[in-house]
């Protein structure tokens, strides 16, 4: 008996927000700290503030916000994308400010 081997193309996740949230990219200065000091990425990614750029807003309750826009939101905020650790979804209601 034969076994065929399953090859399973790798196709990039697309996230579309549903409601209030949006999908934040994290930029990658939240890996050094404030005296210039080199983080792991897990110490980075626990800040009391973290800043991102909004890449896909939700269906309703984002009227202030626009693609592209770079936020402050607070740790413990977030869900984590699956396959993609650059990038977390929010809620609206969690966003601080947003940077002009």
């Amino acid at each position: 008996m034969e076994t065929a081997e399953l090859t399973q193309e790798k196709k990039p996740l697309v996230v579309r927000p549903l409601g209030p949230r949006v999908v934040v990219k994290l930029h990658s200065e939240a890996d050094v700290s404030e005296g210039g000091i080199l983080l792991p990425e897990t110490r980075a990614r626990w800040q009391d503030k973290m800043t991102g750029t909004i890449v896909a807003l939700g269906t309703k309750g984002c009227e202030d916000l626009n693609v592209g826009d770079v936020v402050t939101f607070p740790r413990d905020s977030w869900i984590d994308v699956p396959g993609d650790p650059s990038r977390l979804v929010l809620r609206v209601e969690n966003i601080l400010a947003i940077y002009a």
